[in-house]
């Protein structure tokens, strides 16, 4: 009831997501939105849009002489949407070889006796069923508090019960949607989206579109999950054979809540050299491997994007 007909949209939780993370950056960096154009894209889905109208929504409310033009489409798809348009990536998601890798984990790990309790210990049920089913009821539920509905999950779940199930579900996500031991093909889809970051703001620097001010991109948390992955940002990109240990160092209630955002931020100093911080889920993080700094020079941050980009120094 809750969900017919809303494949896609935006809950008014989402959109109060979305004002408050523009009213944010409004406040921080209120000279970039007073003086200057702001562009936003995004991809054909109804709730990425609505978030980019939310989102531009607010900061025009807060000046209305802000200047924003906003795109959307499947011409973004490339961007926005590489999982759908990779044959390679599309292939190894549908049945590459994480799917050996997760199922050992997921009948190992999986319970079975969330689904056994509600439908009863003498339904004809085998423990593999049981187990999809469990993996089920949980998705269900724990959906729920996306439409802002609460679903009461730890009344179906216990703790482990619960962890369990999260723990296969977040073994799943980063085996498909990021660099891994298997293959580093997932992170990868996200090569034009980098690729794209590193010439805007580098064309930025140049002084070759200095009249845009903030460039802004909506996509998925399939879109953001490669893309972390592949600029190696810290708890984005992890690479075991051990999978019994993903779970301790990569969480994707971490890479990708709601809302998730990374914000590439350009600093000019008085000597005018230009500078750049990187804020995963508005929160500085280091780029460089071994290095805890937060405000790194361009041409560093952009030798090691290039690096993640193409492997190559």
């Amino acid at each position: 009831m809750y969900s017919t007909g809303r494949w896609g949209t935006l809950d008014p939780l989402g959109m109060a997501e979305q004002r408050g993370i523009a009213s944010r950056m409004r406040e921080t960096y209120p000279q970039l939105f007073d003086d200057g154009t702001v562009t936003a894209i995004s991809s054909y889905v109804p709730r990425c849009i609505m978030s980019m109208y939310s989102f531009t929504h607010e900061l025009a409310s807060i000046n209305n002489h802000i200047d924003i033009s906003t795109n959307s489409g499947r011409v973004n798809s490339p961007l926005m949407r590489p999982f759908d348009l990779n044959k390679e990536y599309v292939d190894y998601r549908k049945d590459g070889s994480w799917k050996p890798v997760y199922d050992s984990y997921f009948d190992s790990h999986a319970p079975a006796n969330p689904i056994i309790r509600a439908i009863g210990a003498d339904y004809p049920i085998d423990r593999k069923q049981a187990q999809e089913l469990s993996m089920t009821e949980y998705g269900l539920l724990a959906g729920l508090r996306a439409m802002s509905i609460d679903g009461h999950i730890t009344a179906f779940f216990s703790i482990e019960e619960l962890n369990a199930l999260w723990a296969c579900n977040n073994l799943k996500q980063y085996l498909q949607r990021t660099a891994s031991s298997l293959t580093t093909l997932p992170a990868s889809i996200a090569s034009k989206l980098l690729d794209n970051l590193i010439t805007t703001t580098d064309d930025f620097i140049a002084g070759r579109n200095d009249s845009i001010k903030v460039m802004l991109r909506f996509g998925h948390a399939e879109t953001m999950m490669p893309l972390l992955s592949l600029m190696r940002l810290p708890g984005c990109y992890y690479v075991t054979d051990d999978m019994e240990s993903v779970a301790q160092h990569w969480h994707n209630f971490h890479v990708v809540p709601m809302a998730s955002n990374l914000q590439i931020i350009v600093f000019r100093s008085t000597s005018g050299r230009y500078y750049v911080r990187f804020d995963l889920n508005e929160c500085p993080v280091p780029l460089l491997p071994d290095d805890s700094r937060i405000y790194i020079p361009w041409d560093e941050a952009k030798a090691r994007l290039k690096y993640c980009l193409t492997g190559q120094e």
